[in-house]
């Protein structure tokens, strides 16, 4: 509905799905490159039609509210988030194959968050559109001083004087969204390995949130707007997709050239590969000083949380001196647990891993050789112990480590 220029033409979109999906069903042809591929995924996975048809219904009857039929509760929220959201999970993991319990019940519980996050990240444009009513509940607007009574009418009144007012609003549907995230966590344990990148659709929901907790929960604020989700997108995902870029992939080729096909193989090189280019991007940073090129390894966010950025004539810039060294420890102890945490999932596969793999992965050894070399130092990079030796221990003691690792058939 939103990227219609028109509400009609939006519902018509909505309606002409509607009618397409039982014809996909009915195995009758629809002339639509999108149709013919949701036709080819339900022959192919057996693609449950009613978690189709909720999704689109619930839009739908979302699109024909009346301008002043406002949600009474949060609950009528969850439920639109439910089949709007949730449905695409169960439908992606039934795609996948899956059939887990726990893993539909993780994913209930993550399109919600979803939807309600969204729902209010979208706060400011349906303003715009004179819609922002829609998704605020009576009950909290008429809480916090939003409710206007005009006219036998109720009408929601958002201008400067009611802003904490709905900043408050938003922190309640906020909470509620992130208790159906922690109890989607809850279930961890007992999801399949194979569920868990369906579910990796939380990490956006807690990106926002947090983007959220930030600016106190105002939607209008131009934070917001920012990056991916309120957050730079070097910080979000590009310095990982870098190291799995440079690093991952010559492990996945070196597997590959060993004539080593395995999917556990290939998962865990995807996180020593993310582990090592983090670490290594770590160690480069005095040298990247010299070149003034260290900024280009710091995200902003990082930057920014540590008091590393500094604006001059509308341009950021991060300063590196000796009142800012502490900052920076800061920032690489926040990289290096994202490396540590990749490194620990890798392991976390090591039985699954078969043994002609592991030397090939013996790549996790300097990555965990210089975790362990920054946590001395207290992630102080510019440390010159950091310059000794291999990678901050003596050539002699990273040969042991390297041999030890290998004896055991392990990474």
């Amino acid at each position: 509905m939103d990227v219609a220029s028109d509400p009609k033409i939006g519902l018509m979109r909505l309606l002409w799905w509607q009618e397409a999906i039982d014809k996909l069903y009915t195995k009758k042809t629809v002339n639509h490159p999108a149709a013919q591929a949701l036709s080819w995924a339900i022959s192919e996975h057996s693609i449950s039609k009613p978690w189709l048809k909720r999704s689109v219904e619930a839009r739908i009857r979302d699109a024909q509210r009346e301008a002043d039929d406002i949600p009474e509760s949060v609950e009528e929220l969850e439920k639109y988030a439910e089949d709007t959201v949730s449905t695409l999970l169960y439908n992606t993991l039934q795609a996948g194959g899956i059939s887990s319990t726990a893993a539909d019940h993780a994913a209930s519980h993550i399109g919600k968050a979803s939807g309600l996050v969204l729902l209010l990240k979208s706060l400011p444009y349906h303003c715009t559109r004179n819609r922002h009513h829609n998704y605020i509940p009576v009950e909290l607007a008429e809480k916090h001083g939003l409710l206007v009574k005009q006219g036998g009418r109720s009408e929601i009144l958002l201008d400067n004087d009611s802003r904490e007012g709905l900043c408050n609003v938003v922190f309640e549907i906020a909470s509620v969204a992130n208790v159906h995230l922690l109890k989607a966590r809850e279930l961890a344990g007992k999801v399949p390995a194979e569920a868990k990148p369906v579910l990796l659709h939380s990490v956006p929901v807690q990106v926002l949130l947090d983007s959220l907790s930030k600016v106190h929960f105002d939607v209008f604020d131009p934070r917001m707007q920012r990056g991916v989700l309120g957050v730079p997108p070097l910080w979000f995902q590009e310095l990982e997709k870098y190291a799995e870029d440079t690093v991952s992939t010559l492990l996945y080729n070196t597997l590959q050239a060993g004539g080593i096909s395995s999917t556990a193989a290939d998962h865990a090189a995807s996180h020593i590969g993310k582990a090592s280019g983090l670490v290594l991007l770590l160690k480069s940073l005095p040298y990247h000083c010299t070149r003034n090129r260290h900024h280009n390894y710091i995200p902003v966010e990082l930057a920014e949380k540590h008091g590393l950025l500094v604006k001059q004539g509308g341009r950021s810039e991060i300063l590196l001196d000796n009142d800012s060294r502490e900052g920076l420890c800061n920032v690489v102890f926040e990289i290096a647990s994202v490396a540590n945490v990749h490194l620990l999932k890798a392991r976390e596969l090591a039985g699954k891993v078969p043994a002609e793999a592991k030397p090939v992965l013996l790549h996790s050894v300097p990555v965990q050789v210089l975790l362990d070399s920054l946590s001395k130092v207290h992630f102080d990079v510019f440390d010159p112990r950091m310059q000794r030796g291999v990678l901050g221990v003596p050539p002699l003691w990273f040969q042991v480590r390297l041999k030890w690792y290998s004896w055991r058939s392990t990474f």
